[in-house]
């Protein structure tokens, strides 16, 4: 073999290993405009998305009322059904699970819990046993059930009681979710959200 084979054979095992590290980072970038199938969000997109004004809701802290301080975090918000029993804990405890799979990011991320009634103190206790992280707030403003309400999609019935919202740390709803298995779903929609808000921190 002369030097200029030997230079074309070690140019394409280069090139064998090192595209395919490339046609990745294009992938994923978005400098290109296309991201491969599996990293399509799972939740439905609200167009455009809702605002949401954090200043009139309060929480229950310790007994007492106090502001959220939700700005700048990812939020998901759980309506409570009325009658939170079995399956309402069920998706409470799905919730803790999605809280700590997130690991080293679960700072960026709050989890609130909202009844429409006045707070049913058993059932504080009951919900901060399962998981003491949760944030807990109840009577939302009627400007605040406008929004979630205006970021259902048609097609979601306003009856359904396991629906989820996710909240941007710009104050928006971008996301809804609903049935059993939106944890899960919300858990892996946030991990790829996580990866690429972290990417854009970077220097």
């Amino acid at each position: 073999m002369n030097r200029f084979s030997a230079r074309i054979a070690f140019l394409a095992i280069i090139a064998l290993f090192v595209l395919p590290l490339v046609l990745a980072w294009f992938l994923y970038s978005g400098v290109i405009g296309i991201r491969p199938a599996a990293t399509e969000n799972l939740g439905t997109l609200v167009q455009p998305v809702v605002p949401v004004k954090w200043k009139g809701l309060s929480l229950e802290i310790d007994g007492g009322r106090s502001q959220p301080g939700m700005e700048g975090h990812w939020v998901i918000v759980y309506p409570l059904p009325d009658d939170c029993s079995t399956d309402c804990l069920d998706l409470v405890t799905q919730l803790r699970q999605l809280h700590r799979a997130t690991g080293r990011n679960q700072g960026s991320i709050k989890i609130l819990l909202l009844s429409r009634l006045l707070p049913d103190p058993d059932l504080s206790r009951e919900l901060l046993r399962i998981y003491a992280e949760f944030s807990l707030g109840s009577r939302p403003s009627v400007e605040f059930s406008n929004a979630m309400q205006r970021a259902l999609p048609d097609v979601q019935s306003p009856s359904v009681n396991s629906r989820f919202y996710l909240v941007d740390p710009l104050g928006n709803i971008m996301m809804t979710y609903s049935g059993d298995d939106a944890p899960e779903k919300m858990r892996k929609d946030l991990k790829m959200l996580l990866t690429w808000s972290n990417q854009d921190k970077r220097p």
